[in-house]
């Protein structure tokens, strides 16, 4: 998918300490030990409900604990520029997504997902 970041982005925001929001309906999250996409249809009680991507794949549900133990948070550019702050926009330009950083001496990302662009910026400024 080309609005979120890849399984191996998203294990590198988590081991670097990106937010891990409680699981809400529509999120992306992918399953730990086989890097499957999967959205979250449903949240209720203790129960996360969530239909693996391909949908064909089907639909699970299981408990809050379980599911958070077993998953890893895929955000979306909107997700990761709410964490990087006012001083980043993404920006379409030469027919390449950028995350450029307005205020910090911070390089600018390229990417053709605007979730990796916006990601690699992320890990870039808990670098300093």
């Amino acid at each position: 998918m080309k609005n979120v970041v890849s399984f191996e982005t998203a294990k590198a925001l988590r081991g670097a300490g990106f937010p891990v929001p409680e699981p809400n309906h529509g999120q992306f999250w992918y399953l730990e030990y086989t890097g499957e996409l999967e959205v979250i249809t449903f949240v209720g009680g203790n129960g996360v409900h969530r239909m693996y991507i391909p949908f064909l794949k089907g639909m699970n549900s299981c408990a809050k604990d379980a599911f958070l133990n077993g998953s890893v948070f895929a955000p979306t550019a909107t997700d990761i520029l709410r964490e990087l702050g006012d001083g980043f926009v993404l920006k379409f330009e030469d027919n390449v997504l950028k995350c450029i950083s307005l205020v910090d001496n911070i390089p600018t990302f390229c990417n053709q997902n605007p979730a990796e662009a916006c990601a690699l910026a992320w890990l870039e400024l808990k670098k300093k």
